[in-house]
C-alpha cells in the first residue's frame, strides 16, 4: 500500500499584510502520520506544497507518476479551497484513490465535508 500526505498551500492574497507572518514550516503532523505508516510497512511520500508551491497540476503530476491507494491531505481553513480543488482533480483522474482529510478545519466541518463527492474520509 502507497500513501500520499500533502500539506496544501495557502492563499496567500488573502492574508494581506499578515503575509508576512505566514513562512514555510516543516509540517510536523504529517511527519507523525508518515513515521507510524512506515513503522507499520505502508510506503508513504509527503508533498509540502506550502514549500514547493506545485499546485493543483503539479500535485496530479505526481499522482500521475506514482500509484498510491490513499491520499490524505491536511486541511486548514485559509487552504480549505485548494483542498478542495486538490481532492477534486484527484477523484476525476482516478476515484478509487482514497481521499481522507484531517486537521482542525476538516474536523469542525466534517459533515458538511463528507457530503463532497471528492472526499471518502
Amino acid at each position: 500500500m502507497r500513501v500520499l500526505l500533502i500539506n496544501p498551500q495557502f492563499e496567500f492574497k488573502k492574508f494581506g499584510s499578515f503575509t508576512r507572518f505566514m513562512e514555510p514550516m516543516p509540517s510536523i503532523g504529517l511527519a507523525y502520520i508518515a513515521s507510524v505508516l512506515v513503522k507499520n510497512g505502508i510506503e508513504v511520500e509527503i508533498i509540502d506544497d506550502f514549500v514547493l508551491r506545485l499546485g493543483v497540476t503539479g500535485i496530479l503530476n505526481v499522482i500521475k507518476n506514482k500509484k498510491f491507494d490513499i491520499v490524505g491531505i491536511s486541511c486548514l481553513t485559509p487552504s480549505a479551497p485548494i483542498t478542495f480543488s486538490i481532492a477534486a482533480a484527484i477523484k476525476s483522474y482516478d476515484s478509487k484513490i482514497l481521499i481522507v482529510l484531517g486537521n482542525t478545519h476538516a474536523a469542525v466541518f466534517a459533515g458538511d465535508i463528507l457530503k463532497k463527492e471528492a472526499v471518502d474520509v
